[in-house]
């Protein structure tokens, strides 16, 4: 071989490795350029007070830190992150080994960034190298600087922003004493107004408030590629119209000598779950889930400040030695972040070490403060409190009004001062999370109105179906029902009480027709209908005709979920026993669909109004008479007594109105009508009530 070939042929293999690398790297960094696609960027800066009391649970260190810092203390930078105007943080510009610059090398720069950016809860170097390795390469990147050598232009950056006005915000705000003060957000906003940054209605800024303790800790600001402060819809703001501002700089070391009374929180697992995931909804299947359960016993102060802990030393830990006395515990306080040995330990140190040492009792004995927390729930009789707000409320997520809300736990006798709502935000809808209660030192209910909630008027709340059962279980389902419930839907009114994005759900829908709910095994007599069919591996649904896909897609559409998602549940909790009654392979769900489509068609279900008032229907509210249905219905051959109407009980400015949003029809094993006048269905409509028409 020739020194020439050689030479070529290492080059081509040289090539070729280049090559490879290059794609490597490319399918490796491709969704990390975030330098590349970034749209404005979010300027954060931190109230420091909070900072110490919530991140650091009343660090003593950081306390010490803000103390240093002299007049500057209230406000220190957090960051300066690429964002999306969507609302979007990349989570890292480096996706690599991190870069640590050298800080240390800089007397002058490092004096600045301490005071102006320091570690409040965190090592300052940590501090430093992790907001400019997340956030502020992407800033070097998009100027096409070097990484490595020019790292002080973003922090420059980030300080002179600081400098020019932010850092001065606290001069409208600065209080004659030390403290805590409730603050309305409409008057703290008119702060802001004034201060030299000159903040105006077009501005973006949220408030983030630590969840908790509703203490503000954190101003985030939205400015566009050139730092100018922009208006987008997308806010992330969460404090709640009335919040705290806490000008405290002293670590409380004694809190149990000086709380004022207690907060009782009780917890709804399902919103929990939809900021937490998968896991939490694994734990709430092995429980009753449609129920508040306890998440504290909190000793509070006047101010409105829940301290974040009151065992400053070493934890003691809760043992869960799996007797008895844990297991009841379980039935009502348990962990879905954390296991629940380390939620109770959490809760104790945080909280009970507070009790215990107030009434002089054995700080190891957590038995004395988990047993007056359960206490209070049975004595308070809590454990029924959500089937009692929510009796007769539908398994889905739908909308609640605070007024039926707050008349319903009046009714409870629970008067209207003497607790608060708390609302998490999840996809831009406010979702019920924990209802709190006031008590006195002597745990009486106080009544004094003095605590802000953060729902609005109206908010979401998920009620989840049953859990699985098999029908190995209940036998009953398979071996012993004896009449099928057909269930159709009248979409506006679905949406009517659910909320916008149903109606977005819905828009190209054919207008005004009644679409499918499903086909239930049932019992002659009683409303039940059997829990679950299939309590196994739920069998996946793949429609394969395309045909019957259309059809379902436009007329058994899933309002709350995919369609494939909702088909699913519609086969395996009813379905299923469809065809196991009849030897149907339980695999070939097709047959169960278009059984149901049959009916459907049979009857003409989807034209109701349509046939009943001659094709014209003006759009808006209509009142239709029970009278009305059972001419019509009389009509096509279904009898009063083999169907029943179901309203949905809407809040329409303070008066409850009945909306007609679902009719179920029963049939015997034979599909024909069974028609029975003592079987009970819960939520029937009166003898008048109203439809929407789109």
């Amino acid at each position: 071989m020739t020194e020439t070939i050689k030479f070529f042929l290492i080059i081509f293999f040289i090539s070729c490795l280049l090559i490879s690398g290059s794609i490597i790297l490319y399918l490796i960094f491709k969704e990390e350029n975030v330098f590349e696609y970034y749209d404005c960027y979010v300027f954060s800066i931190f109230w420091t007070p909070t900072t110490c009391t919530t991140k650091n649970s009343g660090n003593y260190e950081c306390f010490q830190k803000i103390k240093e810092l002299g007049d500057d203390k209230y406000f220190t930078l957090h960051g300066l992150w690429p964002s999306l105007l969507s609302g979007k943080i990349p989570p890292t510009c480096n996706p690599g080994n991190n870069i640590t610059p050298s800080f240390d090398n800089d007397k002058d720069f490092k004096e600045i960034l301490e005071k102006y950016w320091p570690g409040l809860y965190s090592n300052n170097s940590y501090l430093w190298m992790n907001e400019y390795n997340r956030h502020g390469i992407c800033y070097i990147q998009r100027n096409y600087l070097n990484i490595l050598d020019d790292y002080k232009i973003y922090f420059n950056k980030s300080i002179s922003m600081f400098e020019n006005g932010y850092r001065d915000l606290m001069e409208q705000i600065l209080p004659d004493s030390k403290g805590v003060y409730n603050v309305s957000k409409a008057k703290f906003k008119n702060w802001l107004k004034r201060s030299k940054l000159k903040l105006t209605k077009n501005d973006t800024y949220a408030l983030i408030c630590d969840k908790t303790t509703n203490q503000l800790s954190e101003i985030r600001f939205l400015l566009d590629l050139n730092f100018e402060r922009v208006k987008v819809e997308n806010s992330q703001e969460n404090c709640p119209e009335a919040f705290v501002l806490n000008f405290t700089d002293e670590s409380k070391q004694t809190v149990y000598d000086k709380y004022d009374f207690y907060v009782y929180a009780l917890s709804y697992g399902p919103t929990l779950c939809k900021s937490i995931g998968k896991r939490c909804y694994d734990i709430l299947k092995t429980k009753e889930h449609n129920r508040f359960v306890i998440h504290g016993l909190w000793p509070s102060y006047k101010s409105g400040i829940i301290p974040q802990v009151c065992n400053l030393g070493l934890d003691i830990e809760v043992i869960d030695d799996g007797s008895e006395y844990f297991s009841n515990l379980k039935k009502y306080w348990y962990g879905l972040n954390l296991d629940d040995q380390k939620f109770y330990t959490h809760e104790y140190n945080n909280h009970g070490f507070c009790y215990n040492k107030k009434m002089n009792k054995d700080i190891n004995d957590y038995k004395f403060f988990l047993d007056k927390t359960m206490e209070i729930y049975n004595n308070s009789k809590f454990v029924n409190l959500f089937n009692y707000i929510y009796e007769g409320f539908l398994p889905r997520v739908q909308k609640v009004n605070k007024t039926y809300l707050k008349q319903k736990l009046h009714e409870s006798n629970y008067t209207d001062s003497s607790y608060f709502l708390i609302c998490s935000k999840i996809n831009n809808e406010f979702y019920l999370e924990e209802i709190r209660f006031k008590l006195d030192l002597a745990f009486n209910f106080i009544t004094d109105g003095n605590y802000n909630d953060n729902c609005p008027e109206e908010f979401m709340i998920e009620i989840l179906d049953k859990p699985k059962q098999t029908y190995d279980d209940d036998p009953y389902v398979i071996e012993k029902y004896d009449v099928y419930t057909y269930s159709i839907f009248f979409q506006s009114s679905t949406c009517k009480e659910v909320g916008y994005h149903c109606y977005n759900a819905i828009e190209n829908f054919p207008k005004n027709t009644w679409t499918i709910h499903g086909l239930w095994p049932n019992y002659k007599n009683i409303s039940n209908i059997p829990g679950w069919c299939n309590g196994k591996n739920d069998i996946e649904i793949e429609i394969k005709n395309q045909t019957l896909y259309n059809y379902m897609k436009t007329y058994w559409p899933g309002l709350f979920s995919t369609n494939e998602r909702f088909w699913e549940h519609e086969y395996n909790r009813h379905g299923f026993c469809y065809n196991k009654r009849n030897n149907i392979d339980v695999n070939d769900y097709e047959v169960f669909f278009l059984k149901t489509i049959g009916i459907y068609e049979k009857y003409d279900l989807k034209n109701i109004f349509y046939n009943m008032f001659d094709n014209k229907l003006d759009k808006g509210d209509r009142k239709i008479t029970e009278k009305e249905f059972e001419d019509y219905f009389a009509k096509i051959g279904i009898e009063k007594g083999a169907y029943y109407l179901i309203c949905n009980f809407i809040n329409i400015n303070g008066e409850i109105v009945p909306y007609l949003g679902e009719i179920r029809i029963r049939f015997d094993l034979d599909f024909n009508l069974y028609k029975s006048e003592t079987d009970k269905v819960d939520y029937e409509c009166p003898s008048e009530f109203w439809v929407e028409f789109l």
